[in-house]
């Protein structure tokens, strides 16, 4: 069944010239996508821009709950992964499966995204203590 023009992308994205929620059929064009591919491949700058845009929240979690943390531990994308844990994604989020990026990163045999994620949980989890 085809998705209304007007139905939001998978992202949650806001289109910053209209201030409106990004509809699904722009799916190639949304900065949710954009963000994906560049997690997806290691682009940090396209990464950065994105964010500096603000028409993506850091921790947006699709329709299955997957955050772009998730998509660079599948990816086995250690420098867009840290990319998103400097920009202070949450390394704690889950899918709708339960899975955090790191449970990701394990079923996906990624060693070293996996301890760059056990680093950012140890750390998120101190601040928390903290506060």
């Amino acid at each position: 069944m085809a998705q209304s023009a007007f139905m939001p992308c998978d992202f949650g994205c806001i289109n910053p010239t209209t201030g409106r929620p990004c509809p699904d059929g722009h799916r190639k064009t949304c900065d949710g996508m954009k963000l994906w591919h560049a997690v997806k491949h290691g682009n940090c700058v396209e990464i950065n821009e994105v964010f500096g845009r603000g028409s993506v929240s850091l921790n947006t979690q699709n329709r299955e709950g997957n955050t772009a943390l998730h998509v660079a531990a599948w990816h086995n994308q250690r420098y867009s992964a840290r990319a998103l844990l400097k920009l202070g994604a949450d390394p704690r989020t889950m899918n709708t499966k339960g899975e955090t990026p790191m449970d990701a990163a394990i079923a996906a045999g990624h060693g070293r995204i996996v301890t760059l994620l056990q680093d950012a949980i140890a750390a998120a989890e101190a601040a928390d203590a903290l506060a």
